[in-house]
């Protein structure tokens, strides 16, 4: 009889424990997105880009995103922070983030954007014209219907030329 409620009690517990870390969490987690909310504020707010603010900024967007993968907001925080490090010239970090929304996020509503910047990065930044030719390929093979597929077939069209030579294509086209 003394070992049934010693188990019962090893149970309740557990239990209990396990309720209270994860309010613990959830409170965090409430805690940082409030933080976040503040720190874009302060980022949007100024006249120049920040560049230790940015930082600050993209590591509790990853934060956040790591300690809350089956959040709403985790996906959007990694698409903020392939923005803000594109900007700030970190561009194998945001197709990293861009990866993991690629990976982890099909339902994201803003997936098939995720993957045209991916390409644009690719593209315009890393100078990867063959993953950027891929990226901008699977929207409009896939995603047909969307916005961004038209905007994919023009980049595949004039992806890997030069500046100068874009140029020259404008001016025999008008």
């Amino acid at each position: 009889m003394k070992i049934k409620y010693s188990f019962i009690l090893i149970i309740l517990v557990t239990v209990l424990i396990s309720c209270s870390s994860k309010i613990n969490r959830d409170i965090e987690s409430k805690d940082l997105a409030k933080e976040i909310s503040e720190k874009e504020k302060e980022i949007y707010n100024s006249d120049s880009l920040n560049i230790a603010l940015a930082n600050e900024l993209i590591d509790m967007y990853l934060t956040y995103a790591t300690d809350n993968p089956d959040e709403n907001l985790s996906p959007e925080y990694l698409f903020k922070a392939a923005e803000i490090s594109m900007n700030i010239n970190k561009a194998k970090n945001a197709v990293d983030y861009l990866s993991k929304i690629e990976n982890n996020y099909k339902n994201y509503e803003k997936y098939v954007s995720s993957l045209f910047l991916k390409a644009f990065i690719l593209e315009n930044y890393l100078k990867d014209y063959e993953n950027a030719k891929k990226y901008y390929s699977i929207i409009v093979e896939n995603y047909p219907d969307h916005a961004l597929a038209q905007d994919s077939e023009a980049a595949l069209s004039f992806l890997g030329i030069d500046d100068m030579e874009l140029i020259k294509i404008f001016e025999q086209a008008m």
